[in-house]
């Protein structure tokens, strides 16, 4: 199971600012200009932004690795349970471990002090918005790569059987999968082509075959159909050779689609030479 892609490091940083200034002020009087001139709030800015990066950060890990073992989609249930334990509780005992190893250096009581009951309650509060933001980001970015059964049926759009082959379904099996508008192409070794109302993310996403594999964001090829690669057009990229077998297949298909990009590069050659050991 694959995790999205957040890219939300600068919101990071900024809800960790943002709570931690806000947190310093809470329950207190407004004033800028005395805060400003204080050593002391400097200080006590530093800590409080300190923790809250911490926080912000294992609240963002604990997310990413709960994604790619327990998705919300799937097991919703589960997942609530283990995100409240490893998003919320788990990081409100963190804060509040080392709120009082700081008052414990000022010489002052987490208990007595005011904190558990003016500003505790609100780190948890925003301990749980960064959590609700979390789920709704990703329902927003999974749901593409969700789509309802119906969305999956497979359409013949063409059957051709080449001369020689069998017209036996025995044997067949995706030498690729390509993109094409908001459809993907599924072309069979047998020589039928069928339209799939999918996605190429979903397709990799749901897949437990490891025979293929995304080369780049347009295509899925069969490491089977592999003849080798080299290097591509830049440094970074791979230009895949098919086996002859398979090339009257593949001859629609422009030069780019046989392209590795740089994001994809890694995992296919883990998987070719997995695939050819």
């Amino acid at each position: 199971m694959k995790t999205v892609h957040y890219r939300n490091r600068k919101l990071r940083l900024i809800a960790a600012f943002t709570a931690s200034f806000y947190i310093l002020f809470h329950g207190r009087p407004f004033d800028i200009y005395r805060a400003f001139t204080s050593v002391s709030f400097y200080i006590a800015f530093a800590v409080s932004f300190g923790i809250g990066l911490l926080l912000v950060y294992a609240i963002h890990r604990a997310t990413l690795w709960l994604d790619t073992r327990c998705s919300w989609r799937e097991r919703p249930i589960e997942r609530s349970l283990m995100q409240f334990t490893l998003g919320i509780l788990a990081p409100a005992i963190i804060d509040l471990l080392l709120i009082s190893i700081y008052f414990q250096a000022l010489g002052q009581d987490v208990l007595n002090n005011g904190f558990l009951l003016i500003d505790y309650p609100v780190i948890v509060f925003f301990i749980i918005l960064l959590n609700v933001y979390y789920l709704i980001h990703y329902l927003l970015l999974s749901e593409s790569h969700f789509p309802t059964s119906q969305k999956t049926e497979l359409t013949p759009i063409e059957k051709k059987q080449d001369s020689g082959q069998s017209n036996s379904r025995q044997g067949q099996f995706v030498l690729y999968y390509q993109r094409e508008g908001k459809q993907v192409r599924a072309v069979i070794n047998l020589g039928s082509h069928y339209l799939l109302n999918t996605t190429i993310n979903y397709i990799i996403h749901e897949s437990d075959d490891r025979t293929l594999c995304q080369i780049n964001r347009r295509m899925i090829i069969n490491y089977e159909i592999i003849d080798t690669y080299q290097q591509g057009k830049n440094k970074t990229s791979l230009t895949i050779k098919i086996k002859p077998d398979y090339l009257n297949q593949m001859e629609n298909l422009l030069h780019d689609s046989l392209q590795v990009t740089k994001d994809k590069k890694e995992a296919f050659l883990r998987g070719f030479y997995d695939h050819y050991q």
